[in-house]
């Protein structure tokens, strides 16, 4: 290879400058010179994938695990086809994906020479199960071409991308580029609307947080343990959403679409706070009818998807950072008292760490005014040390299954549980 600072050299530099810690890839003549350019920068790990499809998924789950850049590197032609299905996945998770991929010559692009791999309707393909697709046909081109579709995939709701560079390009001299992403000030939230916000949670009785994945791509992990930990707000998520709060942490109940026992504890809730969660229906649509308890504040990005699946009381368009830094800036509300299990129910043996009011009101007691009263033993199967809490036990839907199905009376009486 060439000692030249060439074109795949800048995206080797430009994915580094991005975070970007893995990439997914299958070789080939197409794509050889940015995997070199990869492997010599040596900030990024290449993880050789079987095909390309399995690839762009993998790509796509690194994404929403992480909030970062998923990469799929791939070869023009059937190689690039393959990632269409991975792409489309991406495309309805709002992931933020991108496929890189070579092309023929441009000396040759679109002659209908019959040049290896060519494809000259890949572009097309790729815009639809993309947002934004470059096809650079010029080395100065590149590196403005690059920048415009990362700074479309982290403008407003994440989107998958696709960059195609011909081979001519990759090896072409070039210099190094800067890459700036967008800054959230184009989706601070409305200060009427924060406000509105603000007061409806400080007035609330009993409030619950459904966190999606919207929060993970902000980076809004910290922000929104802040929130919960200043309110005691249990706080729920989605499939995407999990993993914004640590599973261990008290108020982390987790996944909102789990149980049905767990929604009807929840029912009596009067306020729920939807971050960056577009209430996907499921399979068959059953989730429309889960109606989120009480007045639905719904904060997202994408105004698009604010009220679209379930009506929302206040709506307010913002980052999910942004907005929690807002509401936690602007609430002055003091943590509410805990409640043990002693407290509750005389049972000095049965201490849980201290568990937020609003936690153990609306589903603590209930699950457990079951199992408690009636079944003893069980309970002190559950907790069988003072350092468990009751979230521990909540997430155990598994073992309360087991249970109902061991005792015959037990399942007369606790909620229906899928």
């Amino acid at each position: 290879m060439s000692s030249e600072f060439s074109g795949a050299d800048l995206i080797a530099d430009a994915l580094a400058q991005l975070g970007v810690e893995h990439v997914f890839a299958i070789v080939s003549i197409h794509n050889m010179p940015i995997l070199d350019a990869i492997n010599r920068l040596g900030k990024t790990k290449i993880i050789d994938v079987r095909h390309e499809q399995a690839g762009t998924h993998a790509a796509d789950g690194y994404a929403r695990a992480s909030g970062k850049l998923g990469v799929m590197i791939a070869s023009t032609g059937p190689g690039t086809s393959n990632t269409v299905t991975g792409l489309y996945e991406a495309q309805y998770g709002s992931s933020r994906v991108l496929v890189i991929t070579g092309q023929a010559e441009t000396a040759f692009y679109g002659k209908g020479l019959s040049y290896v791999h060519e494809a000259e309707n890949q572009v097309p393909m790729l815009a639809s199960v993309c947002r934004r697709v470059e096809s650079p046909r010029h080395i100065e081109q590149l590196g403005n071409a690059f920048n415009a579709v990362v700074n479309d995939m982290f403008t407003g709701r994440g989107a998958p991308g696709a960059l195609e560079i011909p081979i001519d390009i990759q090896y072409a001299a070039t210099a190094p580029i800067q890459v700036v992403l967008p800054k959230a000030e184009g989706f601070q939230p409305d200060a009427d609307g924060l406000t509105k916000v603000v007061e409806k949670l400080a007035n609330a009785r009993k409030r619950i947080i459904i966190a999606g994945g919207g929060l993970i791509a902000a980076g809004a992990h910290n922000e929104l343990q802040a929130l919960a930990e200043q309110l005691d707000i249990p706080v729920l998520t989605t499939v995407d959403g999990r993993g914004v709060i640590p599973e261990t942490h008290p108020l982390c109940i987790g996944n909102y679409y789990n149980s049905a026992g767990m929604y009807n504890a929840l029912l009596d809730a009067d306020v729920t706070l939807a971050i960056g969660t577009k209430f996907a229906v499921g399979v068959s649509g059953q989730f429309a009818a889960q109606t989120p308890p009480g007045d639905l504040i719904h904060i997202d990005i994408d105004g698009n998807m604010i009220g679209r699946t379930h009506t929302a009381q206040i709506g307010l368009i913002a980052d999910a950072k942004a907005a929690l830094l807002g509401i936690t800036a602007q609430l002055q509300e003091p943590r509410q008292t805990t409640v043990s299990l002693m407290t509750a129910f005389g049972r000095p043996e049965m201490v849980f760490e201290p568990l937020c009011a609003h936690a153990w009101g609306m589903i603590g007691l209930r699950l457990w005014t079951v199992f408690a009263t009636s079944y003893p033993p069980i309970v002190s199967l559950c907790v069988i040390k003072p350092s468990l809490h009751t979230t521990g036990v909540i997430n155990n839907f598994p073992f309360l299954n087991h249970v109902r199905r061991l005792i015959p009376p037990l399942v007369q009486s606790a909620p229906d549980f899928p």
